[in-house]
């Protein structure tokens, strides 16, 4: 993303990687706590993205 900033024009960019944890495979608490947050989000948007992806590509959704 930083080329495309770049190319865009911007000149001082400031970059910052985050660790954002899936799960609660951490030792650290905190981002144990972050990988718990951060997989409920993923589980309850999931459904929405497959749905979107299989109605998407196979056709119409045929509900009762």
């Amino acid at each position: 993303m930083r080329r495309d900033i770049e190319a865009a024009g911007f000149t001082k960019i400031t970059e910052k990687i985050f660790k954002d944890p899936m799960g609660t495979w951490p030792a650290d608490a905190r981002l144990r706590e972050l990988g718990r947050w951060t997989l409920l989000s993923f589980d309850i948007g999931l459904e929405g993205y497959a749905l979107a992806i299989l109605t998407r590509s196979m056709g119409v959704c045929h509900l009762p």
